[in-house]
């Protein structure tokens, strides 16, 4: 059984987007036969009951809650993450080593406060035979990623072309765009909406992220 642990907050701060859109990819993935672990951080409005009632959670320590007002772009994620990212990839391979999994076959990881610090930390602490693989998603461009596979589901993927190119032997097509958003069942495409008479598609959907 191929075994994914899926790193992802929700709190007060963050709002639920990142624990929403991982939800939807464990549950497809969990459908097929995969072995989910999330790992989360306890804080307020963290959603851990919510994943519990289908998929095993970790959690890690919670740290007192850093004062984001004023921050902006890398000092706010980064205090959104309540520590260091060596700290973070820690306390990780910790409950991860306490509870024996030792090894994954994929680490998907969508936070904001996290790179490839974190990523490199975290996949080599993991005892495998053969290197865990890592799924970043991320929307931002605006720090370095250790990964096998970046997903960017907003409009300005091409923020990653010149990355991507300058990292690999030959340039890859990107795991970008709109089409790979990991919607939810009840969220209904673009396509099933109303198309008026000069065959524009009507309708608009709005998700303020669990915070307003």
């Amino acid at each position: 059984m191929t075994r994914i642990l899926v790193r992802c907050d929700a709190s007060l701060s963050i709002g639920s987007g990142h624990v929403t859109r991982c939800r939807t990819l464990a549950r497809t993935l969990q459908q097929r036969s995969a072995e989910i672990v999330f790992l989360c951080r306890r804080q307020p409005g963290d959603l851990i009951a919510l994943l519990e009632k289908e998929f095993r959670v970790l959690t890690l320590p919670e740290q007192a809650l850093s004062l984001c007002e004023g921050l902006e772009g890398r000092e706010l994620y980064a205090a959104w993450l309540g520590c260091s990212q060596a700290q973070d990839a820690e306390d990780c391979l910790t409950v991860l080593s306490s509870t024996g999994l030792h090894c994954a076959d994929w680490l998907l990881v969508d936070h904001y406060g996290l790179g490839a610090i974190w990523q490199s930390q975290v996949q080599v602490g993991l005892d495998s035979d053969v290197p865990c693989r890592l799924l970043v998603i991320d929307d931002l461009a605006d720090r370095p990623h250790h990964a096998d596979l970046l997903l960017d589901q907003n409009f300005f993927w091409f923020r990653y072309r010149s990355a991507l190119q300058a990292a690999c032997a030959s340039p890859l097509p990107p795991v970008a765009g709109p089409a790979l958003c990991p919607a939810g069942a009840g969220i209904r495409p673009a396509s099933a909406a109303g198309v008026d008479a000069h065959g524009v598609e009507q309708g608009a959907g709005v998700f303020r992220g669990g915070r307003s």
